[in-house]
């Protein structure tokens, strides 16, 4: 486990759980995802999935983020 206090959440379900919140909430279809991993999240770590809608609505903010609010992976849909 490299030296990690435990097994480490996928990146890529991170960005799934992103795109799918995304899909969710919006109907147009989401024409492309820039995304960034930030931290680590363990999986004994509860996580959130969020994201807001951009002021000209072209685009949403989304992220995941630890418990403590620490952004774990950030990323922009846009439609």
């Amino acid at each position: 486990m490299e030296g990690y206090p435990g097994p480490v959440v996928h990146g890529p379900l991170q960005t799934v759980l992103m795109l799918d919140l995304a899909r969710r909430q919006e109907p147009r279809p989401i024409r492309r995802l820039e995304y960034r991993a930030l931290h680590l999240l363990f999986h004994f770590e509860r996580f959130t999935v969020n994201g807001n809608p951009a002021a000209d609505a072209s685009k949403a903010e989304l992220r995941t983020a630890h418990s403590a609010g620490n952004y774990a992976m950030i990323g922009t849909a846009y439609f």
